[in-house]
């Protein structure tokens, strides 16, 4: 089984459950017959995040104008292929009112002749009746994809989390932040980039098994696009994206600066948010990374050790000529009170500046977080710990529209 297949079925969930194509879709359809429509309604309802509008007309009554300000990413005809009328029309609309869109035909009959005259035509796909979930997903999924590379690229913004020791909670937080972020931007698009190449624990934590990820990238460079990323991405019930890291021994070196760039920068085409989480050891390529970071998340724990490589991860970020990128000051599982030995002001004066966030220890609902592989705020929403992440996303995402408006400011 070739990737893209092997991704396909796994982004397929369940007839009960919701299916995830790559980007969002507006679905009209143009048929005379209820019960098309009806079918089709059904589902495309079980797709996340895909809207669909049923016009009841034959083909040969429908208004171009109509079709051009409805502005389907999808537009689906029933017609049928023996009419040389409802062949004219087609042809009519593919020049016009449905030439930005994936045209899909459909028709009660058919003959192979038929279908390569409508191929021939410019039609994406063609779609026997009655219409059956197997036959309309994969055409939904080419037009997904076909539409998700001809929207605005290149804007996403990325977040990249560091460890400052080992143990700090890094990747719990990046898993947090991701899934938080996806929850309170309904129809952005959300990745995890797992670029702990060694000891990544993404995909454990979050319950993920996939033969795909870091590794596929690493075996095919010159492969890496868009549409290779998306394929080797895994979906998470969430809503976001991973790519894990391998499951078995990869030397740090194996990513070389060039490469790692290259991932970052085909992610931000396809995603609105990406989520960087950098292993615990420095790389050649951890400051090419960083380079094209909106915002470094630096995580560490509130003891004396943890402060102090907090202060050196931060001298060296600095040192690194890394100054334009943002940086965010986290101290995990926090104690607070009598438990901790350093409190947060003693630890900002070692700093040298004020740290952003407290996030609070709860080994038990973290435990339980990773066994089910769902964020903290599904086990325990009211909790400390839930809240803080939620604080936490929220500023991060502000400090993004501020980046964002200073730099339309200088422009």
């Amino acid at each position: 089984m070739s990737v893209a297949d092997s991704i396909n079925e796994r982004g397929r969930e369940s007839a009960a459950g919701k299916i995830h194509l790559s980007t969002s879709l507006k679905i009209v359809v143009v048929s005379a017959a209820a019960e098309v429509g009806e079918s089709l309604r059904n589902i495309v309802n079980t797709i996340t995040g895909s809207k669909i509008e049923i016009i009841e007309s034959d083909i040969g009554e429908v208004d171009v104008e109509v079709i051009s300000k409805a502005k389907p990413d999808v537009l689906i005809l029933d017609f049928k292929l023996d009419s040389p009328t409802d062949l004219e029309c087609l042809g009519n609309l593919l020049q016009n009112g449905a030439s930005d869109c994936c045209v899909i035909a459909t028709a009660n009959t058919s003959t192979v002749e038929g279908v390569r005259r409508l191929m021939r035509l410019g039609i994406s796909d063609f779609l026997p009746q009655p219409i059956n979930p197997d036959d309309l997903m994969p055409a939904l999924q080419l037009a997904a994809r076909k539409v998700r590379l001809t929207r605005p690229s290149g804007g996403g913004k990325v977040v990249t989390f560091l460890h400052a020791g080992g143990g700090a909670g890094a990747t719990t937080l990046a898993i947090n932040f991701a899934c938080a972020t996806q929850e309170q931007n309904k129809d952005a698009r959300i990745c995890i980039l797992d670029l702990d190449i060694q000891f990544g624990q993404v995909a454990i934590n979050m319950d993920l098994k996939s033969s795909h990820g870091v590794l596929d990238v690493l075996e095919n460079p010159n492969r890496m696009d868009a549409m290779f990323l998306e394929n080797v991405m895994t979906h998470h019930k969430s809503g976001v994206d991973v790519l894990v890291a391998p499951d078995i021994l990869v030397a740090l070196d194996a990513i070389e600066s060039e490469l790692a760039v290259h991932i970052i920068s085909v992610a931000t085409e396809l995603y609105d948010f990406v989520v960087v989480d950098m292993p615990l050891a420095l790389t050649p390529w951890s400051q090419a990374v960083l380079g094209h970071s909106d915002i470094a998340v630096l995580v560490g724990q509130l003891t004396i050790p943890g402060v102090q490589q907090l202060r050196r991860l931060a001298g060296i970020l600095s040192g690194d000529g890394l100054n334009d990128v943002s940086t965010v000051f986290v101290v995990n599982r926090y104690l607070g009170g009598w438990k901790t030995s350093i409190r947060p002001k003693e630890a900002e004066r070692v700093l040298g500046r004020k740290i952003d966030y407290l996030v609070a220890n709860d080994y038990k609902t973290a435990s339980e977080c990773v066994d089910q592989g769902v964020p903290l705020a599904k086990i325990k929403r009211r909790s400390a710990v839930a809240k803080n992440i939620n604080n936490m996303t929220k500023g991060i995402l502000t400090l993004l529209l501020e980046k964002q408006g200073a730099i339309l400011h200088e422009v």
